[in-house]
């Protein structure tokens, strides 16, 4: 190999020295083993590992020993498998349907194993993957492994070095695939992408344990993807520090509050910086509201691919965080951009949190009743609604006593999962009631956070027909007068309690410009009737008009309104 280092100068640089090197010359292309041996000591070196905790030092360590083999592992793999599949085509037994999914596989597989071939013995890289090796070793150790709690949790029990070095394996030599998975936001949406996602179960070891339900590990998989190489940590330490101290010093400031959410939600939840947080959220005037929804939607990013449940006061910190949400969202901070990102995440924790739960829902159902239930999980058991139906055709042949079905599925699932923990107290389960309560204490918990994100709470008197999180009219406002008047007093009432929410002056256009689409293809829509919705709707108007607020946030388009109502008004001989 060259030896670019003696080459470069300030108008050549090592990298544009490869490249060239690369194009002009046919060089004999250098082993995978080869390549690692060069350059590992570059970015392993002994004051790398100075200061790291035992974990990551002890581990990082011996798995750095196996880098040079992790290329021909995984290569062999799936070189294995290609084989394996070849040899299958001369068995007789096998289905049609099974030969179309073995030749869709054999296709995936020799393209990934080509590109693999090419790659891996590029030594650009081959130096990215040990880049980002060293980089993720360093924020696992400064978010993670640092902390005093690290050892106690659950997690940290898990190979995170090992997932760090595939994932690392997966980005540098098979880039399209690795950018499949982060498109995908989370591995469950992920998973849908079959052929992206067979390649990768032959790359990441625990991609697919929720199927053998060891989902701790494809959690931390989840996290690894997720959390540590897409979050924006810095590795410095310096900085890293800096950022706590202004944390633990109440010297928080509005451009580094996405750096706050990221060193105390990243990978590590730290429970009384993060209340600082929420608190400097709730309580201070922002110059710059851009500030304060970045880091609403950093936290509902974060919290939406968060599975570990039952940490201090997760419940306690998901109750403010929502109503931060729900007051950025009345008050007009977030863009409809910005909202839609917040919806997305929400849904997300929705299918993250079942999701990963739904092995141990089944393993301790499974228990209970001591019956084979796998049947019933199926791959896209991911929302509210299918567990519920689960749950209900599990009853079926399962009856759980004085369980009853209440006027929500949420709702149900609370009542189901509490009747679960009467009949575990009883003498039958005596010898493990302290295991399978724990396992139960996790989906309780998963279920109370899901109540406060989608929970059915008892709607304020406005909201029967006015949606003031959503700030829009549901469909009943326009089936007729009296639900349109209604409508618009509920508007003006909510109107007067939030002033600031500059939605309400947007809703009433969107219901104001559906009104007069409606006099002009049906113009007996409201028979006779008609008088007093237009009376309603300028009565209304005018009522909206004194908020100042809303006709400056919202310009031309609010004046316009006067207009469409001097037309319908005209209409009627108003």
């Amino acid at each position: 190999m060259i030896d670019y280092g003696k080459l470069t100068s300030e108008c050549m640089s090592k990298e544009f020295l490869e490249k060239y090197v690369n194009h002009q010359f046919e060089l004999c292309e250098p082993e995978f083993e080869e390549i690692v041996d060069k350059y590992e000591e570059c970015y392993f070196t002994e004051s790398f590992w100075i200061g790291k905790s035992d974990y990551i030092r002890e581990r990082g360590k011996a798995a750095q020993k196996d880098i040079k083999n992790n290329g021909s592992k995984f290569l062999s793999a799936i070189r294995d498998k290609i084989e394996k599949i070849r040899e299958s085509f001369n068995k007789e037994k096998v289905s049609d349907e099974d030969k179309k999914i073995n030749q869709e596989n054999l296709t995936y597989l020799m393209d990934a194993e080509m590109r693999l071939h090419s790659r891996m013995g590029n030594p650009r890289k081959v130096k990215r993957y040990l880049d980002n090796i060293k980089k993720m070793l360093t924020v696992a150790d400064l978010v993670w492994f640092q902390s005093e709690n690290a050892g106690n949790n659950e997690y940290s029990r898990e190979n995170w070095v090992e997932t760090i070095f595939e994932v690392a394996f997966l980005k540098a030599f098979l880039y399209e695939e690795y950018d499949e998975l982060i498109k995908a936001g989370n591995l469950h949406f992920f998973k849908r992408d079959r052929k992206s996602s067979f390649i990768v179960e032959f790359i990441i070891s625990g991609f697919c344990s929720w199927f053998i339900h060891e989902g701790t590990k494809e959690q931390v998989v989840e996290m690894v993807v997720y959390r540590l190489y897409a979050l924006d940590i810095s590795t410095d330490k310096t900085e890293h520090q800096k950022l706590m101290e202004e944390l633990d010093t109440n010297n928080l400031q509005e451009k580094n509050l996405s750096l706050y959410v990221n060193a105390c939600l990243g990978i590590n939840f730290h429970y009384e910086r993060m209340q600082k947080i929420l608190s400097y959220l709730e309580n201070h005037t922002f110059k710059d509201l851009r500030y304060k929804s970045e880091a609403i939607i950093n936290i509902m990013s974060t919290i939406s691919r968060n599975y570990n449940i039952l940490i201090q006061g997760l419940s306690d910190t998901m109750k403010r965080i929502k109503a931060i949400v729900d007051e950025s969202r009345m008050n007009g901070v977030f863009t409809q951009k910005e909202w839609n990102m917040v919806e997305h995440y929400t849904n997300v924790l929705q299918t993250g949190l079942i999701f990963s739960n739904s092995s141990t829902i089944c393993n301790l159902l499974g228990t209970l009743y001591n019956a084979e239930l796998a049947d019933y999980f199926t791959d896209n058991l991911d929302t509210i609604s299918r567990l519920y139906d689960t749950i209900l055709r599990i009853n079926e042949s399962y009856p759980l006593s004085k369980f009853t079905i209440s006027d929500t599925e949420l709702e149900t699932l609370i009542n189901y999962f509490h009747k679960v923990e009467e009949k575990i107290s009883k003498i039958e389960f005596r010898y493990a009631e302290e295991e399978i309560t724990y396992f139960l204490k996790k989906i309780i918990a998963m279920l109370e956070i899901l109540d406060i994100w989608f929970g059915q709470k008892e709607k304020p008197e406005f909201e029967r027909y006015y949606d003031g999180m959503n700030g829009e009219f549901k469909q009943t406002a326009l089936e007729n007068a009296d639900n349109l008047i209604n409508s618009l007093n509920e508007l003006e009432s909510y109107a007067l309690a939030y002033q600031e929410d500059v939605n309400t002056g947007e809703a009433f256009i969107q219901l104001l410009c559906n009104v007069e689409k409606l006099d002009k293809e049906v113009p007996n829509y409201f028979g006779k009737d008609k008088r007093r919705v237009i009376i309603a709707l300028s009565n209304a108007y005018e009522q909206l008009e004194k908020n100042q607020i809303i006709s400056q946030a919202i310009g031309d388009r609010w004046k316009y309104c006067k207009i469409r109502l001097f037309r319908l008004r005209r209409n009627m001989g108003l």
